[in-house]
């Protein structure tokens, strides 16, 4: 009877002291968690979207430490991949996370103190200097890429971008230039769009009386984030005058997974006159169908692609209705005013099986406008 009393002694200090370790650890706010509404209040569903969430409100709530957050959706309990991003000098700004919603519904998710797991990255950007200087980025449904220093030495200048179309949802940046042969499609998609000196697919230039200014090609770069959501770089350009201004842009580029668009947000400064400024797509001399938005403000553009290929759409969709849309200079463009220009720019392709015609693609252009402008309603609890 003794030893029955002693054995229960000792578990009850042994449960007090859990008990109290416990409460000491949620007074700290180790444990606790926020809830994150995400609600859809439109009539129509909404695909992978992304949703930010403060970093600093974060920091406030939970004293959250990059590198130890995680969030997961309530109904289901399932850890969803987050990523923390910065601003240019790397200071923490957000944490974003991807979802997507039915119509008028609304998803709970948990955000806490925790070590996440690793995630496969579905964005990825770099430097090429194996290849001339090129800076290429992609996600899982598209790639791009500019081209740089190195190969303006060889006489080669583009300020256009450039479409690496993909039937993939792996990365391939890496893989298809160790092969350097990009060019032939050996199941996953390849290179076969042409830049030259035009705009490509979404390049920008001054436009004075109809005629476009681009610059020469990038001169520095600097990765900001690098998935495994998001991809974010910003790329500089060596100053050149147009009519007697001289100009000069900075260019931040910004991918997101699922998404076929990048965001574009370009500061310009002007010494001199400030001069319209137009994001294009080239047209092709075989034709093309075209569809030029004014009101929603957006362009995009339908060509036939080489040899068996099929077809690639390319569009440009602007945040700022305030924009111009006109035939300029071998190209579809949107002219805007103001140092600062932002824009969505991206292609898609048949082989890939998201689009099938002209329509689809336009009609995914329109439903990307209309989400920007009915945005997600996001609530921390």
């Amino acid at each position: 009877m003794r030893m029955l009393n002693q054995i229960l002694l000792a578990v009850l200090v042994m449960t007090v002291g859990f008990t109290a370790s416990a409460k000491d650890k949620k007074q700290k706010g180790e444990a606790k968690t926020l809830t994150v509404s995400v609600e859809n209040a439109e009539s129509f569903k909404r695909g992978v979207e992304t949703i930010e969430l403060d970093w600093k409100t974060l920091q406030e709530k939970i004293g959250a430490v990059e590198g130890k957050v995680v969030v997961w959706e309530q109904s289901t309990s399932k850890e969803v991949p987050s990523q923390v991003v910065h601003d240019v000098n790397g200071k923490p700004v957000a944490l974003i996370f991807q979802t997507k919603l039915k119509k008028e519904s609304t998803v709970l998710f948990g955000v806490k103190n925790g070590t996440p797991s690793k995630y496969v990255s579905k964005t990825f950007g770099r430097f090429v200097p194996e290849r001339k200087d090129d800076f290429t980025w992609e996600n899982d449904r598209i790639a791009h890429r500019i081209y740089g220093p190195a190969l303006q030495a060889t006489g080669e200048i583009s300020a256009g971008v450039d479409v690496w179309s993909k039937r993939t949802k792996s990365l391939i940046i890496d893989k298809w230039y160790k092969g350097e042969d990009y060019h032939t499609d050996h199941g996953e998609g390849c290179d076969f769009y042409k830049v030259g000196p035009s705009l490509g697919a979404g390049g920008v230039a001054p436009v004075v009386n109809g005629k476009l200014y681009p610059s020469k090609n990038y001169s520095a770069y600097k990765v900001i984030d690098n998935g495994p959501i998001r991809t974010t770089f910003v790329i500089d350009y060596e100053p050149w005058t147009v009519e007697g201004t001289t100009v000069d842009v900075v260019k931040t580029f910004s991918i997101d997974a699922g998404s076929n668009l990048t965001k574009c947000d370009f500061a310009w400064s002007f010494n001199g006159k400030e001069l319209p400024v137009a994001a294009g797509i080239v047209r092709r001399s075989n034709g093309g169908q075209f569809y030029a938005d004014e009101v929603n403000a957006m362009i995009a553009y339908w060509e036939t692609a080489p040899k068996d290929h099929k077809y690639l759409g390319v569009g440009v969709v602007f945040a700022n209705n305030e924009v111009e849309v006109d035939l300029t200079d071998g190209h579809l463009v949107g002219v805007s005013k103001g140092t600062n220009q932002v824009f969505y720019m991206g292609a898609g392709w048949t082989k890939s099986k998201q689009f099938k015609n002209f329509s689809d693609w336009t009609k995914y252009l329109k439903a990307f406008k209309r989400n920007i402008e009915k945005p997600l309603k996001v609530t921390i609890e």
